[in-house]
């Protein structure tokens, strides 16, 4: 299990630390800003992360 999904376990059964919690709050806020984006947009930004890293 990686550790998103360990935090999201941990978030459910009420036992998360304030970083998991944290980091499951600005993923749902990221994906709520993404799901307005064009398509193109979509792929393009994730080429782009992809690249930088």
């Amino acid at each position: 299990m990686d550790g998103y999904a360990m935090c999201a376990v941990d978030v459910a059964l009420g036992e998360s630390s304030s970083l998991c919690k944290a980091v499951l709050d600005m993923t749902a806020r990221v994906e709520k800003q993404v799901a307005g984006f064009s398509r193109y947009r979509k792929y393009t930004l994730g080429t782009e992360l992809r690249q930088a890293t």
